[in-house]
């Protein structure tokens, strides 16, 4: 919880869309239209036109003539790929599976490969004498079954929240998944991800050692200097139809007041 699980999923999916002038339908379960909509003008701020805005601004209000101009130019921005439906977001007044996959058949019709559900629950309504578990992954598996190359062919990015104790772990398996440990059986791909522990931030006693790759030949470590006035997060990849898992652990530096998100390098194992 409050790891900052939407903000990580924008980062890493809409600058792609954009870049390779894809569609994206957006499912919201938790946040609002209008918080997206303030996310979205810090992002575009910080990522699009790489002017400083931070949240708080937004949120606080009373601008200056400076800060007016550039909100204006980014929500002229969220209109103009919104008019042409680069990014569609959808709010739901109570979640249900079958209005997930109601959009999905929808909008596939319509051209729309990419799809970002944010967040992943149990249905509303679900009654506390029901099998949370079994009910959970059903609906995972009926995800999957309208997505999958069979039916609609399509991708979707879904985010959720691992059990209340991963929070004082270091490693992530799929083991952290909580309630529903099933509900990843039928993902071709699983990303965790944690904030760093304070005693792993340079000269603690539990130091992470990060490198990166020589973009030359790909072989050789250039090791990395964590900054401790930054903030890092680790992102496990604990399972992957498409490649490694569990062997590559990568740091990011992740300001979630300006939406920035930056690889760093990977973790030494």
């Amino acid at each position: 919880s409050n790891v900052g699980k939407t903000t990580f999923a924008r980062s890493i999916t809409i600058p792609s869309i954009i870049e390779n002038k894809e569609k994206l339908v957006i499912m919201l379960n938790e946040d609002s239209k209008q918080k997206w909509q303030r996310e979205m003008l810090v992002w575009i701020a910080n990522n699009i036109y790489k002017k400083e805005l931070q949240k708080y601004v937004v949120r606080d209000g009373k601008y200056t003539e400076e800060t007016k101009s550039l909100l204006k130019k980014c929500a002229e921005w969220i209109k103009e790929n919104a008019s042409n439906h680069t990014i569609t977001i959808i709010p739901f007044k109570r979640y249900k599976t079958e209005k997930v996959i109601k959009i999905i058949k929808k909008y596939s019709s319509l051209g729309v490969k990419y799809f970002l559900l944010d967040t992943f629950k149990a249905d509303s309504g679900t009654k506390a004498n029901e099998n949370l578990s079994i009910a959970m992954a059903q609906a995972m598996v009926d995800i999957n079954d309208i997505i999958k190359p069979a039916s609609k062919n399509v991708h979707i990015l879904i985010t959720f929240q691992l059990a209340k104790s991963s929070a004082r772990q270091r490693y992530y398996t799929q083991d952290n998944t909580g309630v529903a440990k099933n509900i990843v059986d039928v993902a071709s791909t699983t990303i965790m991800i944690r904030d760093l522990f304070d005693d792993e931030l340079p000269n603690g006693k539990n130091a992470l050692k990060v490198y990166r790759l020589d973009g030359k030949n790909g072989k050789s470590k250039i090791p990395c200097i964590l900054n401790s006035d930054k903030h890092y997060q680790i992102v496990f990849i604990v399972k992957n139809r498409e490649g490694s898992a569990n062997q590559y652990q990568v740091v990011v530096e992740h300001d979630m007041s300006r939406n920035i998100m930056k690889e760093i390098g990977l973790l030494s194992m």
